[in-house]
């Protein structure tokens, strides 16, 4: 309809020498400077080309004429104006943006209206060539011709002018719409006092024409308020299907499958009824009015999406019976896993193609709680489907790692985050967990040294060039416990597999990781357990101290010191497999946090099953920057256990001065990293605390050595310890360039590392500045505070995580898993026009 309706306005604005060319040549610089201050490089250099081309041929068709455009050729351009202007993308939000292209053609539209108005008056066909638009009647009232073409295109110039400055955000929406429509009042009255030659005069609107008008008013309220009265009675039918969706959603989760069922049941029923409401024949007139056709059409598509997400549900629960879908005696049910799997792949799909039904929903018309609930079906559905395509991918792929296809051998290893490494914690004991069928059996675990001392001269280090050219020099291939260096849990886990297999083992399929806190998650599964020389039962809230404080005070004997985390491993696994640990939605959540905060982690030999785990957060993957990024990690390297009592400190303080287009940034600050310890001075255990007893001269008693990197997308300008200006060693790895040093951090004492950081980062659409902060796993969570400042000439107009008081964004919390934060920033309501136009605020 907007094609059709503009491209015709436009073509037939007038013939006179030099009108046509200019109009449209006015129009299309305002397509030209609201596509190219918004990026829109294709649609900004075709209308440039339109408009230079319109410019070229007026010099030829400006008075006195010697070319004219044809009929063919006036309604081509006219169409790629109109195509134009709904191609080139305002800044600022819907509806609003809809008023943005009506200014840019608003001549062109006020010159049609002016000329039905004027051939209904006057009982005239609208196609009959009579000279009754705006420029005949300017001339009419005594204008010459040539100034009053140039007038016109003046006017609509300034409209294209104000279409630009609304569109970009310089001009509130508001003042652009007052003003572009006193400019067409105003012409619009000065043109109708012109007295057009009419020698059958003014008969008024025939009779015919005012019954259509009549007809067609009294048919828009009628419909309208048919539409209002189902919409009403609907609406509470949508409210009660809405309340049962999440009562079945809830009892999906607790189990109770009847429940879940008969409510999913009434949900549907529900959204099926408000469908059938809202699609009745009645309404079907209120389709073509303005504005309540689109809500209606919006609200019809929520009732089917509601209606078809019922369904999957009811579908989904039916084949799942809780009780059949739990973890007991190790073995997971693989035969209901593959029963629900075309269910769960049903379920993503029907999310998926859900949410693509709602963002083709034209928005522009929409009531404020219509609007509302689209937006927050919206984003429920980005989460469930984003669930559901994880949950499918895990059902795919679960029965072939489970061993239904023949028996699987996987790498266990424990960490011990009293002694760090970037993945977590060094690797103390390893085990192997056999899989067949879902069945799960643990072998016995061994101390690492049973790997370091097989074939230890014949080694080698298989790994990514980043990884041997930082971590080759701690000899990863002959010292298991130093595989993980890097934070990359994939990574670290491919070189302990190959190093296990060059020690002689049997290759395995995978790797799994877990520290104290992973335990406490399994141990929140199958309740407490008791160990030989624990006096208390071990349990979700207590393993942590108990294995890495109360067993290195108990212990006199260094081997059992070591065993001990392992024992507790093993008592732990044991239980989970010839227990019951309860419905797998339990398990999964409970196991699912420690995996995404890095607790446990999982890694597979071959690609294919190891791509469909990343997106489940269980991988251990460092994620590539997309746009500020930041991650530090420490490894100790005084070989003693005092991470126990180290505790982790991170200021990022930075000033982000964007680009005038605001779409990349240049970032300068600094990172500080503040460790402190809180060892006693005295009474610890010197396997604790330390010096070494393979070195006792290279430290002191309460020494905690760290290897400490900075990661960053950023480049290094400058660091400093303390006080004291230091070198780092710099080398690129994930993305990212690591800043690396080492750091002594003594007992009752703190220690730390600033890093003076700066280069280019790229801003998200809307000028928002994204910080990822990234964690190690780590006993404790890191104290964080963030400050992002921004230069004079700018303004902070929203956050996420942060609270911005003028020009600076702070945040202070505790990090215990990846978090991100940032800020949007525009040109600040005194800054230059040029500035804000290409930033678009």
């Amino acid at each position: 309809a907007w094609l059709a309706g503009v491209t015709a306005a436009i073509a037939t604005s007038g013939t006179a020498a030099g009108q046509f060319p200019t109009l449209a040549a006015a129009s299309t610089l305002g397509v030209v400077g609201i596509a190219g201050f918004a990026g829109q490089s294709s649609a900004a250099t075709l209308s440039a080309a339109l408009l230079g081309a319109l410019l070229a041929f007026l010099a030829f068709n400006w008075h006195p004429a010697s070319l004219f455009v044809g009929v063919g050729g006036t309604w081509f351009t006219a169409f790629l104006v109109a195509a134009g202007a709904v191609w080139a993308r305002p800044a600022i939000d819907r509806p609003g943006a809809f008023l943005v292209p009506v200014m840019v053609v608003a001549v062109a539209l006020l010159d049609a209206l002016v000329v039905v108005v004027s051939r209904l008056r006057r009982q005239r066909p609208l196609t009959e060539r009579v000279q009754d638009h705006l420029s005949h009647r300017l001339v009419a009232l005594g204008f010459a011709p040539t100034p009053t073409i140039l007038a016109v295109a003046v006017l609509q110039l300034a409209a294209s002018v104000v279409a630009v400055l609304t569109g970009r955000g310089v001009l509130g929406l508001g003042l652009g719409a007052c003003a572009v429509g006193v400019l067409l009042v105003g012409l619009w009255g000065v043109a109708m006092r012109a007295r057009m030659r009419d020698p059958q005069g003014i008969p008024g609107l025939s009779w015919r024409v005012r019954t259509v008008i009549a007809g067609v008013v009294v048919t828009a309220v009628a419909a309208s308020g048919v539409a209002a009265v189902s919409a009403l009675a609907a609406r509470s039918r949508l409210l009660e299907a809405r309340s049962a969706a999440e009562s079945a959603l809830v009892a999906a989760r607790n189990g109770d499958s009847p429940r879940s069922v008969d409510l999913f049941d009434r949900a549907e029923a529900g959204f099926r009824a408000a469908d059938a409401r809202l699609g009745s024949p009645l309404n079907v007139p209120s389709l073509a009015v303005p504005v309540v056709g689109a809500n209606m059409h919006a609200a019809r598509r929520l009732t089917r999406v509601g209606t078809d997400l019922s369904r999957a549900g009811r579908r989904l629960t039916e084949q799942i019976n809780a009780d059949d879908l739990r973890l007991v005696d190790g073995r997971v049910p693989l035969e209901t896993v593959a029963r629900i799997a075309p269910e769960l792949d049903a379920a993503a799909a029907t999310m998926a193609a859900s949410s693509a039904a709602i963002d083709e929903l034209d928005r522009t018309f929409l009531v404020g709680p219509l609007d509302r609930s689209v937006r927050e079906l919206r984003s429920e559905l980005d989460g469930a489907a984003r669930d559901a395509g994880r949950a499918a991918t895990v059902a795919r792929v679960a029965p072939a790692l489970l061993g239904a296809d023949g028996p699987r051998r996987y790498l266990l290893v424990v960490q011990n985050p009293a002694e760090q490494r970037a993945t977590g914690g060094l690797v103390g004991n390893w085990g192997i967990l056999d899989v067949a069928d879902g069945d799960m059996t643990l072998e016995s675990l061994e101390r690492t040294s049973s790997i370091n001392n097989r074939f230890a001269t014949q080694k080698v280090l298989d790994a990514p060039e980043e990884y041997v050219n930082r971590y080759a020099r701690f000899d990863p291939a002959r010292k298991f416990q130093n595989a993980n260096m890097t934070p990359d849990f994939p990574t670290a886990a491919a070189v302990m597999a190959d190093s296990f297999a060059q020690s002689g083992f049997a290759p395995v399929d995978g790797v799994i990781a877990v520290d104290p806190l992973g335990l406490a998650a399994l141990l929140q599964l199958t309740g407490p357990v008791r160990v030989q020389g624990a006096s208390v039962p071990i349990s979700a809230t207590n393993v942590v101290d108990v294995t890495l404080r109360d067993a290195y005070a108990n212990y006199s004997d260094n081997d059992d010191r070591i065993d001990f985390l392992g024992v507790v491993a093993r008592a732990a696994i044991n239980k989970a497999t010839t227990g019951d640990l309860g419905s797998m939605d339990r398990l999964s959540k409970v196991l699912g946090t420690a995996a995404h905060r890095g607790h446990l982690s999982v890694w597979f030999r071959d690609p294919a099953q190891q791509a469909a785990i990343g997106p489940v957060e269980v991988s251990g993957a460092v994620p590539g920057p997309t746009g500020d990024s930041l991650l530090v990690t420490n490894s100790n390297a005084s070989a003693n256990k005092l991470d126990y009592y180290t505790t982790k400190a991170i200021d990022y303080d930075v000033e982000v001065t964007p680009a005038p287009d605001l779409r990349r940034a240049v970032v300068t600050g600094t990172a500080r990293v503040t460790y402190e310890n809180s060892a006693p001075v005295s009474g610890l255990s010197q396997y604790v605390a330390g010096p070494w007893e393979g070195n006792p001269t290279a430290f002191v008693y309460g020494q905690n050595k760290q290897f400490v990197t900075v990661y960053s997308p950023l480049a290094y300008t400058g660091a400093r310890v303390g006080d004291t200006p230091t070198g780092l060693e710099v080398a690129p790895e994930l993305g990212r360039t690591a800043f690396s040093t080492f750091l002594d951090v003594f007992a009752q004492g703190s220690a730390s590392l600033e890093v003076d950081l700066g280069g280019p980062v790229t801003l998200r659409r809307g000028g928002w500045y994204d910080l990822e902060l990234l964690r190690q796993p780590a006993l404790r969570p890191d104290r964080v505070r963030v400050r992002i400042a921004v230069p004079p000439g700018y303004r902070i107009v929203a956050t996420r995580g942060l609270t911005a008081v003028g020009r600076v964004a702070r945040g202070e919390f505790d990090l215990v898993e990846p978090r991100s934060a940032g800020v949007r920033i525009a040109p600040s309501p005194g800054a230059g026009l040029w500035a804000r136009l290409r930033a678009g605020s």
